[in-house]
């Protein structure tokens, strides 16, 4: 018995380990790419917790000038208002290139890559909105915070705000 537990957590530390030393590891790109769908599947699951998670506290849009803030009560007030009968956020994002093209220069980089926003789920989902978006990020911590952006429209149209 003893040994069949100390070849279980000798698993675990190896998987947990090995985990560590790959994402340590990994190039600034690929970390990028993470952050970035983690920004999407954060959307995706609707939770407040997990709400804007890589955003610096002092990112803008150029596009649109809208501030953090901005965007966290905008991304809320849709997942509280645009569900389904049966209380399902309807809205889903996708990165269709992953992180797209990244270019880093020390604690610098640009991600540019294109984004597309779905209104439904499932196989019913129809692609409302498709964007290319340019977006700077700065490495704080050892962590890579997204802290400006800007996009135009490739396909479709931004969604109506019910607030104009």
């Amino acid at each position: 018995m003893n040994r069949i537990l100390l070849t279980l957590i000798l698993a675990l530390v190896a998987f947990f380990g090995g985990r560590a030393v790959y994402r340590a590891m990994a190039s600034d790109e690929t970390k990028i790419g993470w952050v970035l769908a983690a920004e999407v599947a954060a959307f995706d699951d609707a939770s407040v917790l997990n709400l804007t998670p890589h955003f610096a506290a002092d990112f803008r849009d150029d596009t649109t000038g809208i501030d953090l803030q901005t965007l966290r009560g905008a991304v809320v007030w849709a997942w509280q208002n645009l569900v389904d009968a049966e209380g399902r956020f309807l809205w889903r994002l996708a990165l269709p290139e992953g992180a797209g093209e990244v270019a880093v220069d020390g604690d610098a980089a640009t991600a540019t890559f294109p984004l597309q926003l779905f209104r439904g789920i499932g196989d019913e989902a129809k692609l409302v909105w498709g964007l290319r978006v340019t977006a700077k990020l700065e490495r704080k911590d050892g962590n890579w915070w997204i802290v400006r952006s800007s996009h135009g429209t490739t396909e479709g149209s931004a969604p109506k705000s019910p607030l104009k």
